[in-house]
């Protein structure tokens, strides 16, 4: 539920943060997808978390953690353009379909009341009765360091 009551936040407010200037530098670090909750008879989930790393230069490596090891899902390298636009150009990709594609992503930022920093991205970009749709959404939190609860 957390998941979606912030991704809803960053959708109704995604117009006021569109006018703000994103910049690279935002970017810049280790950051984990946000999960939503998984009832407590679901499956278990085969990897235990995915993290995006970006350097200055705006390369990032996706990678997938899981109880065997950690592997290289993407490569890829993104370049801010106005408008909270982001350009992703993906170099390597575990998907086939995925490799060697060039895609231009809705971003936000955003902190949460305890201090944690986001950034939600949504693709798939369509319009719909006068409207700007997106089919998809993730969220990331920046890791900064452990707290405990």
């Amino acid at each position: 539920m957390l998941y979606f009551a912030i991704l809803s936040l960053f959708i109704s407010v995604n117009n006021a943060i569109a006018q703000q200037a994103i910049d690279l530098s935002k970017f810049i670090g280790a950051w984990e997808f946000v999960k939503q909750p998984l009832p407590p008879d679901a499956p278990k989930q085969p990897f235990l978390t995915t993290l995006k790393v970006f350097d200055e230069q705006g390369f990032c490596l996706q990678l997938k953690v899981s109880e065997q090891g950690t592997v290289v899902w993407q490569t890829a390298k993104i370049e801010v353009l106005d408008g909270g636009l982001l350009k992703e150009s993906i170099n390597y990709s575990i998907s086939p379909n995925l490799a060697n594609t060039t895609s231009t992503l809705k971003c936000a930022f955003m902190n949460d009341p305890k201090g944690n920093q986001f950034f939600s991205i949504q693709g798939g970009h369509k319009v719909v009765n006068g409207k700007d749709t997106y089919a998809w959404g993730e969220l990331w939190r920046k890791v900064e360091t452990i707290k405990k609860n």
